[in-house]
């Protein structure tokens, strides 16, 4: 494996210090500089809305409110930190809170993962809002069928391992 040298960690650093965001310093921070999670956590929950949202953390749109697509990358940095933290925790719960919330029984699944506003602002192509579709399935065939896998299953996948990784 190639390592940078000390110079290059050093100029790495200053440039994500100079030019990148709060979330992005503290990551570095957590990473490279302690592995205080608190630190970080304190961190990650200014991007969290009061409905339990993430926002402002995906940069594949302006939109910086919250929606399900940035909820996502918060739970990437939490299934990513060495201590987690606990299933008690307000960040985690209010999350969870938040991704229930958004379940759509009718259907079996989650809507959009990102909201209409996206649209108005830059983004990119393939995380445009494109509609929500709430029709009942009229069997477990059109279910599987109309099942959209990419967008939706990690959703499904982040309920059970949060609450196994933090429990």
């Amino acid at each position: 494996m190639v390592k940078l040298s000390h110079e290059n960690f050093i100029k790495s650093r200053d440039y994500i210090f100079a030019n990148g965001d709060e979330i992005n310093r503290a990551w570095f921070r957590y990473l490279f500089e302690g592995n205080d999670t608190n630190e970080f956590l304190n961190v990650l929950q200014k991007y969290q809305h009061e409905n339990g949202g993430f926002g402002g953390i995906y940069y594949e749109f302006d939109y910086q409110g919250p929606c399900l697509k940035a909820t996502e990358i918060a739970v990437k940095y939490i299934l990513n930190l060495k201590e987690k933290p606990p299933a008690n925790h307000p960040l985690i719960q209010n999350m969870m809170k938040y991704i229930l919330g958004l379940y759509i029984p009718e259907i079996g699944n989650w809507g959009e993962v990102v909201v209409p506003e996206v649209n108005d602002g830059a983004h990119c192509f393939w995380v445009e809002y494109s509609g929500e579709a709430v029709t009942p399935p009229k069997d477990d065939d059109e279910r599987i069928m109309n099942y959209n896998a990419n967008e939706r299953a990690w959703l499904c996948g982040i309920c059970c391992v949060l609450f196994r990784a933090c429990a």
